[in-house]
C-alpha cells in the first residue's frame, strides 16, 4: 500500500482476496479495483486491520439496481465498470496494493445512499 486508505479511494487489490457471488459466473482476474467506504476514523487507526469497500466489475451482466456506474477515468479507473455495492466486504489492511485514485465527494454519496437502500434504510 502506498497510500493511506480513505473513504472513496480507490485501491488495487489481488482478486484472490475478494468474494464476489456467484463464484461459478464470475471472470478471476490477477488485480481487481476496490473503492473504499469505511470511514477515515477506522481507516487510519493503525490497530484496525481492515478497511470496508465495494469491488468494481467492468461486466454488467450483474449489476443490480444497487451498483453504481463509474466512466473511465472516474478516480483515475482505466476502463467504465460498475461499483458493485451488493458486494460490499471487509478487506485487509495489508492487502491494499497501489492507489489509483478517488472518487468525488457526490460519487461517495451515491455509493453510500445506494447501499443504505440495498440494506433497506431507506423509504
Amino acid at each position: 500500500m502506498n497510500m493511506p486508505p480513505r473513504k472513496g479511494g480507490v485501491f488495487m487489490v489481488k482478486d484472490r482476496v475478494l468474494n464476489m457471488p456467484p463464484e461459478d459466473k464470475r471472470k478471476p482476474h490477477e488485480h481487481r479495483y476496490i473503492i473504499i467506504v469505511s470511514g477515515n476514523a477506522a481507516n487510519e487507526d493503525k490497530d484496525w486491520p481492515v478497511v470496508l469497500a465495494v469491488p468494481t466489475s467492468t461486466s454488467s451482466e450483474l449489476a443490480t439496481e444497487y451498483c453504481l456506474p463509474l466512466d473511465k477515468g472516474t478516480g483515475n479507473l482505466p476502463k467504465r465498470c460498475w461499483a458493485r455495492v451488493t458486494l460490499i466486504q471487509p478487506v485487509g489492511k495489508a492487502d491494499l496494493g497501489h492507489y489509483v485514485g478517488r472518487l468525488l465527494a457526490m460519487q461517495v454519496e451515491l455509493l453510500e445512499q445506494n447501499l443504505l437502500a440495498y440494506m433497506g434504510s431507506v423509504d
